[in-house]
Parts: C-alpha cells; structure tokens; sequence
C-alpha cells in the first residue's frame, strides 16, 4: 500500500461523529422519549402541535424549510410573544421554494450555516422539550418519505440541546 495515497481523516471529525452516534443512541433509551413516524403523518402534526403550545422560546436547527403549515404556526407564536431562532442550511435558504424570507419578513430570528451541509435536526421548545429525527421542514417529507421523530422530554437532554444550539447559533451567519 502506498502511504502517498492513504486518505487521512480528520481526527476532530471522528471524535465528534462518535460522541453524536453515542449521544443518539443514549437519547432514543431515554424513558421520557416517545417516536413518532409519518405512517401516521405524525411528525408535521406533533410539530405544529407542540410549536403552538410553546410559551417562551423556540429554536431549531433544520436543513430546509418549505412547510407553510410550520410557517404559520411559528409566525402564530411569534406573535403571541415566543422568541424564535431558527438555523437553517444557507445553500437550501436561497432556493426559491424556500419559507425563510417569509419567516425573516415577519420577524423570525434566522440565521443561515455556511460551513458545511446543515444535516442536522432538531428543535427546542421553551428549553425543556426536544424534538430530533429524520424530519425535514420540507413537502417531501411531510408528503412522501417516511419519516421519524423521537420526543425528549428530559430536562438533561434539553439541557444538552440548548448548549448545542447556543454554540450553533454563535458559529452561523445572520445574512
């Protein structure tokens, strides 16, 4: 074998990649979590349901943003007063079919990740309920694939999600 041509990985990365699969699967045993799938159509409707009993505060971290029934719900509790950050991938925001500039127009907090593909997702709702999963915000996920949710409620794991967040948010762009 030649060394010359041995790809050499990243040490950071399989550290990190490895902490989130353990977290992952230390986060699905939990007794406060329950999973949803969209067999059911259960992840938009357990979404939307729990974005509209927010009180507070909601923050998420998604890939796309295309659901106007998301759209809706998040601008109803914007209005009621619940602070909102959302991070979304800054490739997907610029498409046209795309809810971001809505959202922003109507005073959502967004900001866009731009180093490296937003995979991630997961949202907080007021620092004590988790939701993560497969689920993309977009119409294909909430019309065709099959999707998951798992819902945290454990206050240490929201705890974790909120520190995650906080760093996301500090590292992505508000333009």
């Amino acid at each position: 074998m030649n060394i010359n041509n041995t790809k050499i990985v990243n040490p950071l990365r399989v550290v990190t990649i490895g902490i989130l699969m353990l977290l992952h699967v230390g986060l699905i045993a939990q007794p406060n979590s329950k999973v949803s799938s969209s067999l059911d159509n259960n992840p938009i409707k357990r979404t939307i349901e729990l974005i509209q009993n927010s009180q507070k505060q909601i923050q998420a971290v998604v890939y796309k943003f295309e659901v106007e029934s998301v759209l809706d719900a998040l601008i109803k509790a914007y209005e009621r007063g619940v602070k909102i950050q959302i991070i979304v991938d800054a490739k997907e925001a610029k498409k046209t079919k795309s809810l971001v500039k809505q959202a922003k127009g109507k005073g959502v907090k967004i900001r866009k990740w731009k180093h490296s593909k937003m995979h991630a997702k997961f949202t907080i709702i007021d620092e004590k309920i988790v939701i993560t999963g497969s689920f993309n915000w977009t119409k294909t996920a909430k019309k065709e694939n099959l999707e998951l949710i798992v819902l945290h409620e454990d206050q240490d794991t929201a705890d974790s999600f909120v520190e995650l967040f906080k760093d996301i948010w500090k590292k992505a762009k508000e333009k």
